[in-house]
Parts: C-alpha cells; sequence; structure tokens
C-alpha cells in the first residue's frame, strides 16, 4: 500500500453516537461515503470518491490486518476489526470496522464499512492486535473455509447418520463376531479338549472295570464260600471284559483319528504301548485261564501281571488326562482372555463413540446452535430498535451464513437509518426554507392585491372624470350648434369595467365591489336643452357680441369633437387596461391559492420528516 501523507501524532476523539458509512467496488474504490464520514475524516467528498479506501487507513495499519480483511471479505463473510483511520491533516482516530458484502442477485457488487466509535478498552486491545500482527503475514481469522463448507447442517446431518449406522455396523460385527468366536472356541474346547478327555476317561473307567471283572470272575472259585451265591456265571464276566475291550477299540480309534502333536502325541502313544502290555500280558492271559477254569493261575496272572500292567497303563492314562485338562484349561483361559479382550475393545470402542457424539454434538451445537441463538438475540435487539452490537463471524455451514447475513443485515439497516436520518434533516431543512420562502410570497401577493386594488380606484376616478369632460365637450359642440345629428349628441355612456362579475375570487378580492362603486360615481350624464343654455349663457356670461363668429364656432366644435373623440379613445384604453388588471387580479387569486397549497404541502411534507426522524430515532 502507498504510504498515505502526511501523518502527526496527533490523535482525535471519537465522534460519539455517529456511524461513518463508505461503500466501494469490488477493487476497494470508494463509491459512497455519508456525510458524517465526511465530516470525521477532514477530506471532501470529492477527494474521497473514486479513490482507493486505503487513503483514509493510517499507515501503522499492518499490511498483514489488510490482507486479512480482504481474505475474509473475498469469502464473502463479514469482517470485525479496529481500524486506525488518517485524516485530512495527518492525525488519526481508532474506530471499530465492520465491513460487510453487497451483494446483488447472487454477486458480490461491493462493500460497505461501517465505523462507529472505540472506547480506550478497546484502543488498547487494538493497540496490542496491532503489535501482535506485525510482521505476520496475514493477521485475522484463519482459514477455516474448508471447515465452514464441510461442518455445514446437512453435512453435520449426514456424518451423525453415517457414524452411528458405522458404530452400528462395528458393534454388530463386534457382537456377532464375539459371539461367532465364543461359540468356535467353545466347540473347540468341547471337541479337541473335552472329547478327548471323555474318551481318554471312558477308556480308563473301562480298563478299570476289565481289571475289576478278573478279579469279580475268582468269585467263581470252586470251594470259595462265595460258591453257589452268585446269580450268574463266570461267562457274564468274559463278555463283559470283551465288550469292553471292543468298546476301548472304538474310542482309542476316535481318539487316534483326532489331531495330536508334540506331547499329547508322545503320552498317547506312551499309554497306548502300556494298554497294549496289559491287554496282551496281563488280559488276555486271564481270559485265557478263566475259560479254561485255570482259577489258580487266573489269580496269580492278577496279582503279578494284570494289577502292575494295570497301573502302569493308568499312571500313562492319568498323564495324558492331566495333559488333556491343562490344556484344556489353558484354551479356556485364552478363550477367556480373549472374551476379555473383546468386551473391553467393546467397551473402549463404545466409550469412544460415545465421546466422539458428545465431542461431535459440542462441535455441531457451537457451529449450529450457538449462531443460530446469535442470529435470535441479533434479530430480537433489531425489533427493540438497537442497530450497535456485531461483531466477528462465528458458527459454520448454514448456521453461520444466517448469522452473517443478520450482521450484514443490520449494517445494511444501520446505514439506511443513517440516509433517512440525513434525508430526513435535509427535508426538515429545506421545508423551513420552503416555508420562509411562501411566507415572503404571501407577504408579496398581499402587498400586489392592495396596490392592485388602488390602482383600480384611481382608475376609476379617472374614468370617471374623462366621461364627465366627455360630457361637456359634447355639450360645447352641441352649444355652438353647428351641425351635430342626434347620434352625435348622444351622451357618452359609462361601460362598466367588470361586466358579468360573478367569479368568486374577484368578489372575495372586492374587484366587483369597486366596479359598481366606479359605475355609481359615474352616472350617466343628462344634457340640457341648447337654448337653455345660450338663455342661461346669456343671462350669465358676456355680452352675445363676445361669442365668436360661426367660422370661430365651426372651428370651436371641430376642436370639441376632436377632444370627444380623443377623450373617447382614451376612455376605451382605460377600460382595455382595467380589464388587464382585472385579469392581473385573477391571476394573483390563482397564484395565491397555489401558494396556500404549496404551504400545505410543505407542512405536510415538514411532518413526514418529523415522522421520519422519529422512526429513526427509535434505533438510535
Amino acid at each position: 500500500m502507498k504510504k498515505n501523507l502526511p501523518v502527526s501524532a496527533q490523535e482525535k476523539p471519537p465522534l460519539p453516537g455517529t456511524s461513518l458509512i463508505v461503500r466501494t467496488d469490488t477493487e476497494g474504490i470508494v463509491t459512497f461515503v455519508n456525510d458524517a464520514f465526511v465530516e470525521a475524516s477532514g477530506f471532501s467528498r470529492e477527494e474521497l470518491i473514486g479513490k482507493s479506501y486505503e487513503i483514509t487507513l493510517h499507515p501503522d495499519v499492518p499490511a498483514s490486518v489488510r490482507k486479512g480483511m480482504w481474505r475474509t471479505l473475498r469469502r464473502g463473510l463479514p469482517w470485525h476489526g479496529p481500524i486506525r483511520s488518517r485524516c485530512a491533516g495527518g492525525d488519526s482516530r481508532w474506530v471499530r470496522a465492520d465491513v460487510v458484502a453487497i451483494r446483488k442477485n447472487g454477486q458480490t457488487i461491493g462493500y460497505m464499512a461501517v465505523q462507529t466509535p472505540a472506547d480506550a478498552a478497546f484502543v488498547a486491545e487494538a493497540e496490542a492486535a496491532y503489535r501482535k500482527a506485525a510482521g505476520v503475514e496475514v493477521y485475522g481469522e484463519a482459514d477455516r473455509g474448508f471447515l465452514r463448507r464441510v461442518l455445514s447442517v446437512r453435512n453435520g446431518v449426514a456424518a451423525g447418520i453415517a457414524f452411528v449406522a458405522l458404530m452400528m455396523l462395528i458393534g454388530g460385527i463386534l457382537g456377532i463376531g464375539g459371539l461367532h468366536l465364543s461359540n468356535k472356541t467353545m466347540q473347540s474346547l468341547y471337541y479337541e479338549q473335552m472329547t478327548p478327555v471323555q474318551i481318554v476317561s471312558r477308556i480308563r473307567f473301562l480298563m478299570a472295570e476289565n481289571r475289576t471283572q478278573v478279579a469279580l470272575a475268582l468269585h467263581h472259585t470252586p470251594g470259595l464260600y462265595t460258591e453257589g451265591q452268585l446269580d450268574h456265571g463266570v461267562d457274564e464276566h468274559l463278555e463283559k471284559i470283551v465288550a469292553n475291550r471292543r468298546e476301548i477299540d472304538d474310542l482309542w480309534a476316535t481318539y487316534a483319528a483326532m489331531p495330536r502333536s508334540g506331547e499329547e502325541l508322545e503320552l498317547s502313544e506312551q499309554y497306548a504301548q502300556a494298554r497294549y502290555r496289559y491287554v496282551s500280558e496281563g488280559l488276555i492271559p486271564a481270559r485265557a485261564a478263566l475259560e479254561l477254569g485255570e482259577y489258580s493261575q487266573v489269580d496269580l496272572l492278577l496279582r503279578m501281571a494284570v494289577i502292575p500292567l494295570y497301573q502302569n497303563a493308568d499312571a500313562k492314562m492319568e498323564a495324558l488326562i492331566r495333559f488333556l485338562s491343562e490344556k484344556a484349561e489353558s484354551n479356556f483361559r485364552e478363550t477367556e482372555q480373549r472374551n476379555r479382550n473383546i468386551s473391553t475393545i467393546a467397551i473402549v470402542g463404545l466409550s469412544a463413540s460415545i465421546v466422539a457424539v458428545v465431542l461431535s454434538g459440542l462441535l455441531f451445537f457451537r457451529g449450529t446452535v450457538s449462531p443460530l441463538r446469535g442470529a435470535v438475540e441479533a434479530m430480537e435487539r433489531i425489533a427493540e430498535g438497537n442497530l450497535s452490537g456485531g461483531g466477528g463471524t462465528m458458527g459454520y455451514g448454514e448456521p453461520g451464513r444466517v448469522m452473517n447475513a443478520v450482521l450484514t443485515m443490520q449494517l445494511h439497516l444501520r446505514a439506511m437509518m443513517d440516509e433517512i436520518r440525513q434525508s430526513a434533516g435535509s427535508i426538515h431543512e429545506q421545508c423551513c426554507r420552503l416555508n420562509a420562502t411562501m411566507m415572503n410570497l404571501a407577504q408579496y401577493s398581499e402587498e400586489q392585491h392592495d396596490r392592485i386594488y388602488q390602482t383600480l380606484d384611481a382608475i376609476d376616478a379617472a374614468s370617471a372624470g374623462m366621461s364627465r369632460l366627455v360630457a361637456d365637450a359634447e355639450r360645447i359642440a352641441d352649444g355652438v350648434g353647428i351641425g351635430d345629428s342626434a347620434a352625435d349628441a348622444a351622451p357618452l355612456p359609462i361601460v362598466p369595467m367588470f361586466e358579468g362579475c360573478d367569479d368568486p375570487e374577484l368578489v372575495e378580492l372586492g374587484l366587483c365591489s369597486m366596479a359598481g362603486a366606479a359605475e355609481a360615481l359615474v352616472p350617466e350624464p343628462v344634457l340640457p336643452p341648447v337654448d337653455v343654455l345660450l338663455a342661461a349663457g346669456a343671462a350669465s356670461g358676456p355680452p352675445a357680441s363676445s361669442f365668436p363668429s360661426a367660422a370661430g364656432s365651426a372651428e370651436l366644435a371641430a376642436m370639441a369633437r376632436e377632444l370627444v373623440s380623443a377623450a373617447r379613445v382614451e376612455l376605451m384604453t382605460r377600460e382595455e387596461n382595467a380589464a388587464q388588471i382585472v385579469q392581473v387580479a385573477s391571476l394573483i387569486v390563482n397564484n395565491r391559492t397555489e401558494v396556500q397549497s404549496a404551504w400545505a404541502a410543505s407542512q405536510e411534507l415538514e411532518r413526514t420528516a418529523g415522522e421520519l426522524d422519529r422512526m429513526v430515532k427509535f434505533f438510535d
């Protein structure tokens, strides 16, 4: 920016109760300034219109502040901040500046700045902000254009629905997946750990039962006290041993088909070998001896082979069962831990979802509800007639746009009220001047009326005198007796100057009454006979010898006739002048009516200006 000079250290005080308004085009060229701005800046209107708005900025205004202002305005957002304004003489003044875009048909056609006085606290904050802005590329609101586009009500609702759906999907996956995994784990525990344990335990039980069947078979030894007391024979024991062996073989085949590895495989092989010895070296010989009835041999085999081999096989079986039990317990613990982990993940996910929902709700509340509440409060202030306030932009999306639109409308209303206030003051001033002019014109019309009244009186008097002069001249001409015809001797009538006086305005002015007075002053003359005149002349005048001769009488008659003609012409001229004066009087009457109408219009206009002023004061 070009450095605006001159500048001084003098700072002008704020102008309370004023709003300085300036409008520019999209390039910052001034197109309008109100009277308050002209008065406060010291520049003339011609020095401001058509120039850049920045000529009114003090050189101390950081470039980052100007860049931030234009950056915010070109995004379509209002800008609010402190401005140090430069006056014409170099002095400065701190103001609160609210700058908004002027839009028409959806397009930005310019910008409007409304500057209001700044108090001491605001000036201190502004100076600190200017010091902070020094050396910064762009100072002011951060670039949140992306957030303002994304965090709208529409996008927020869509994101909320998507988030809730995603949380439900994740929760469903975790729940169903956890149940599926738990079922699978339970199946694994049952079929892979519990089933082998059950099979091996059943085998162990059957092995023990076979040992017991061999021992029970000895009760059938001949000569033993139990002989004859048993309700079954030794064959039942032999059949039981065979059935148990078959079941053991089937169970072992089932177990052997299961996946085994490591220690389990080794333990199961050891058990298989021990069982084989138990069956081959103990159980089969004992069964064979029972079938032959060699009970002593059976007893010997029971004590020397069956029981020791069974104990050895049982020990191997116990080791295998213990391993399988420990493995099952370990798997159970792993499953339990996994389930706990799944529960923990579910709880953490649920908690995180709740926190996310709460934070999103707070952000949404701050970005939507708060701006809407601010817009409502601003509208309520406007409804109360308070156009002050304003401030920086707030909110995102549609609510932010609503708030920005309300602030913009508030500034436009403030500018309109200022213009209406100026127009009302100008109308009131012009009405006062018009009323004074109407008063002077009314007085001048009255003076003209009086002068025309006097002029008409003079014309009437002169016309009356002229009529008498014409009558005397005619009598003189008739008295000398020179060829006067009856028509020539006829008296000259007085033509009234105001024929058909039915105009109410003329009646109001008194012109008709003046016409009647003029006619009354000049009655129609009645000439006496000539012999009476001559007799009167002979009796009172000089002797007859002193009258002129016939030639002199003819000359006298001619002169009298010329005098009569001239007098008649003069009388007609006066009548025409009187008629013209009557027309002038009528125009004066019409003018006075127009003056009265203009006066009434001026009074109505002044009343309208007063109503405008009262309306504007409502918003002060």
